[in-house]
């Protein structure tokens, strides 16, 4: 994903960007879904203001939708691994927010 402005996470596009490069990545097979959830997790976690001072900027409901998204695209990677018949411990991946 190419980086927007400044250097750093620090714009929405970005943010989609990002969490649809890994959503591709996973489903063409270049990672592992409990890589995947993971980057997603770790994503999800850079939209809160406390832990990326690069987005103070950002109105708090623009951050919220790209939040919703992050978690819609978790849900189907989860969905779509179930599916699949990946043993569950490869979809294991505890989120911390």
């Amino acid at each position: 994903v190419i980086d927007v402005g400044d250097p750093g996470l620090d714009s929405i596009p970005e943010f989609y960007g990002i969490a649809n490069a890994i959503w591709h990545e996973w489903k063409e097979g270049e990672i592992t879904t409990k890589t995947a959830l993971g980057r997603l997790a770790l994503l999800k976690l850079l939209t809160y203001k406390t832990k990326n001072k690069k987005i103070q900027d950002i109105p708090e409901e623009d951050l919220e939708e790209v939040r919703k998204f992050i978690d819609y695209v978790i849900q189907v990677i989860k969905n779509e691994s179930r599916r699949e018949g990946e043993p569950e411990e490869e979809r294991h991946v505890e989120e911390k927010t």
